[in-house]
This record gives C-alpha cells, sequence and structure tokens, in this order.
C-alpha cells in the first residue's frame, strides 16, 4: 500500500517522476542524470540521482587508478574517500603490483581472502616462482603422496600419520585419534545387511581392510592455497583406485612446511561401490 500511494504522489502534477527516473537509471550516465536534474529540479529523486552521479565519478577514477603503474593515484582517490572499502582494497593490491614479490601478494590475500582479485594474486604468485620451482613441488608433493598411501595399503597406520597434519587446528588432538581416523577411511564393512525396528537399514559385517589392486595418478596440481587453509604451498593429488571391494576416487593434499618439508595436510576417499 505504501509502494502504491508513492507512486500516485510522483505521479501527480502531470509529471511522472518515477518513470522518468527508471528510463535515466537505464541510460545510467553523468550527462542524463544531469540533464533530469535541470529538468526535474524539484524531484523527489534528487539525492538519488546525486549519489549515482557521486558513484559513476568515483567507478571512472577507480578504474584509471586501478590502471596506473604506481598506487599514487589509488592513494589520492582514498584521501578524497577516506572510508571507501573498495578504495582501500584498491590500494593494496596496486602495493602488490608495484612490489611484484610473493610477500605483497600474500600479505594482500590475508587482508582480503574473497577480494576482487584473489585469483589474479594466486596467479602471480605461481608466476613470481616460475615454472621450474612448480614442477619441482609438485614432484615433491607426488611423491610423498605416494609413499603415504602405500603406508595405507600396507595398514602402516603410524607411520602414516607421522607423515601427517593433524596437530593445533585440525579435528584430531592426537596421532591416536587420527590413526583410528585412517584405519576408518580405509575399511570397508563385510556387506551384512540387517533392519532394525525403525525399518532402518544397517551394516553390521566386520570392517575389512581395502586391499589395493592398481592405482593411477590422474592429476597434480600446485596451488597456493586448498579450500579454506592459510596460504602457502599446496599440492592435491587425484588418483583413481582399483580396490579388491570397490573402486574409489583418492584425493591427497601435501602441504610445505616453512622449514621446507612436506607433510599430508588432507585426505578423501570416495569408494564407487
Amino acid at each position: 500500500m505504501i509502494m502504491i500511494l508513492s507512486y500516485l504522489f510522483f505521479s501527480g502534477c502531470g509529471i511522472n517522476h518515477y518513470q522518468r527516473y527508471q528510463e535515466v537509471t537505464r541510460v545510467n550516465t553523468i550527462a542524463a542524470y544531469e540533464e533530469y536534474l535541470r529538468e526535474n529540479p524539484d524531484s523527489p529523486f534528487t539525492n538519488e540521482v546525486h549519489n549515482k552521479i557521486v558513484n559513476i565519478k568515483f567507478g571512472e577514477e577507480f578504474r584509471r587508478a586501478m590502471n596506473t603503474e604506481t598506487p599514487d593515484a589509488m592513494v589520492a582517490l582514498l584521501q578524497k574517500n577516506p572510508d571507501n572499502a573498495k578504495a582501500k582494497e584498491g590500494l593494496k593490491y596496486k602495493i602488490a603490483q608495484q612490489a611484484q614479490t610473493r610477500q605483497a601478494f600474500e600479505q594482500y590475500l590475508h587482508a582480503y581472502p574473497l577480494g576482487t582479485w584473489v585469483g589474479e594474486a594466486k596467479e602471480n604468485i605461481v608466476a613470481i616462482m616460475g615454472p621450474k620451482m612448480k614442477t619441482s613441488y609438485e614432484q615433491e608433493g607426488r611423491e610423498l603422496a605416494s609413499k603415504w598411501l602405500t603406508l595405507l595399503d600396507q595398514g602402516r597406520w603410524g607411520e602414516a600419520s607421522a607423515l601427517s597434519v593433524y596437530g593445533p587446528g585440525k579435528q584430531f588432538s592426537n596421532q591416536e585419534e587420527f590413526e583410528t581416523f585412517l584405519i576408518s577411511m580405509r575399511q570397508t564393512g563385510g556387506g551384512i545387511w540387517t533392519r532394525d525396528s525403525q525399518g532402518i537399514f544397517q551394516e553390521t559385517g566386520a570392517p575389512v581392510r581395502l586391499g589395493v589392486i592398481e592405482r593411477k595418478v590422474m592429476t597434480v596440481q600446485f596451488m597456493v592455497q586448498n579450500e579454506r587453509r592459510p596460504i602457502g604451498d599446496y599440492v592435491v593429488v587425484v588418483c583413481e583406485t582399483s580396490f579388491d571391494r570397490a573402486g574409489a576416487n583418492e584425493t591427497v593434499v601435501a602441504v610445505r612446511t616453512s622449514s621446507g618439508g612436506w607433510f599430508i595436510d588432507g585426505y578423501i576417499i570416495q569408494l564407487q561401490r
């Protein structure tokens, strides 16, 4: 009801302000808005039109600042708009662009994990590393993933967990919990199904370790960040595996620590039964 009354009010005196305002917003240029203000000095949309003019001018200045080689233009824009979040992020990224160092791009990623230039920043980090280092990291991650999966195949849970990151910030508080997790991930029931009083079927057979028949590495990919993990060096290895009881896709995530060593940081097995 309020919207209808407002529309009727704006349509009074022979001028349909709402319709005219809708038309000029479709054009969305400074010239069109300025003409609208001259022709409609008593428009109820005057404030909205002024704000749109300000936003267009800011957008034009922002694009020019982002296309310059140095952050100076963005600094000037931020001084004129000290509370503008877009200008703050733009300045942070321009600083990284000028520095062209991994540290500078990582600082941007830490400050704006969901920012406008996240993908571009990660691409810049990989470019700074160079293809030789990227290939080297992928090889190291692949070798660790292969070694780790072999330990699981052989049921050497303790050795596998020792090569894994399971400490603070993970869902496991100690090595024993992580070993239990690995055992459960690599076992399958014996296929005996029973129906309870509610009619729900459950597999009650004794868990049997999956015996591997064949495993093929499908992809090996270096990443600066994997899912919600911190910025760093990750290698994601995806394998297609044939077990004696099921086929599966296995994904292993290796992470490089600050000391230069590699550890397992994630494991997903998707059985195809």
